[in-house]
């Protein structure tokens, strides 16, 4: 590799590295100590959330649709999440197979503060890319599809 391409590898594992997901639990965490168990959320917890304040109402089989875990993984993820009390199962009275998912209170404080950190970090983005014209910005977007295309 040449001199360029060793500078944008390091900033690859670099940008890998610090994906800003501890950052989001931190700052949620931080911001709403006073409900109870925010402590206990990690990232998947948080995608699971924003997942369900999204789209009210799912089936627990409908929200695997919606992301990249496994239907055990969700099962968990969901115990979990209404143990702490930041969703509702429920059932429909003439459907008993089927079970809804629903945010609680605190579990729509969470989802809004979450929606609110990635509007923040999208606001960011847009504004560190500003200097670049599209043709910049195009070709970055190529080298990184590449890049994907290679580790998959």
């Amino acid at each position: 590799m040449n001199t360029v391409q060793n500078n944008l590898f390091d900033a690859l594992n670099t940008f890998r590295q610090h994906t800003g997901e501890e950052n989001i639990r931190q700052g949620i965490t931080a911001r709403y100590a006073e409900i109870p168990n925010i402590d206990k959320l990690s990232i998947a917890d948080l995608d699971i959330i924003e997942i369900i304040d999204n789209y009210p109402d799912l089936r627990i089989s409908e929200i695997v649709l919606h992301t990249h875990f496994t239907q055990s993984a969700v099962s968990k993820i969901l115990n979990k999440l209404s143990k702490y009390e930041f969703i509702d199962k429920h059932q429909v009275p003439d459907n008993k197979k089927n079970t809804y998912i629903a945010l609680t209170a605190a579990g729509s404080v969470i989802a809004k503060a979450h929606k609110e950190f990635h509007q923040m970090q999208a606001y960011k983005l847009q504004q560190a890319l500003a200097p670049y014209s599209e043709a910049d910005l195009a070709m970055c977007a190529k080298i990184i599809g590449t890049i994907n295309d290679v580790r998959n």
